[in-house]
């Protein structure tokens, strides 16, 4: 005689209405909770001021192309600039260095290498 065994159903848990009452909580946490803004100290902070330029001591030098700048407004190739500025440079003097578009990087930092070798 055979005996008949029942098949075991795989045993499965039902996620959905677990989900539906995640939401509900996020929900109901959302809605009730309130949100306070945190209370810090009270500082005194240092104000900065930044110092004034004299136009008369700065010196601008923009990159034109990758051979050419100008040092305030006169033409010069990036070969000369050392030389140009030995001679026009007074200590107290500050250089802005200004690349335009068209310049690359290897060129700025060839301007930058020409004016601290000028001893900026």
């Amino acid at each position: 005689m055979r005996i008949r065994r029942k098949e075991k159903r795989a045993l499965g848990l039902e996620l959905t209405p677990l989900v539906d009452v995640v939401f509900l909580l996020l929900t109901f946490y959302m809605l009730t909770s309130t949100f306070n803004k945190e209370q810090g100290l009270p500082l005194q902070l240092p104000s900065a001021e930044a110092p004034d330029l004299v136009l008369d001591k700065t010196l601008t030098v923009s990159l034109v192309d990758d051979s050419y700048v100008e040092v305030n407004s006169e033409r010069l190739p990036v070969s000369s600039l050392t030389e140009y500025l030995k001679t026009t440079l007074k200590p107290e003097t500050i250089v802005i260095i200004r690349a335009g578009k068209e310049s690359s990087v290897q060129s700025f930092v060839a301007v930058l290498d020409k004016v601290q070798q000028a001893g900026v």
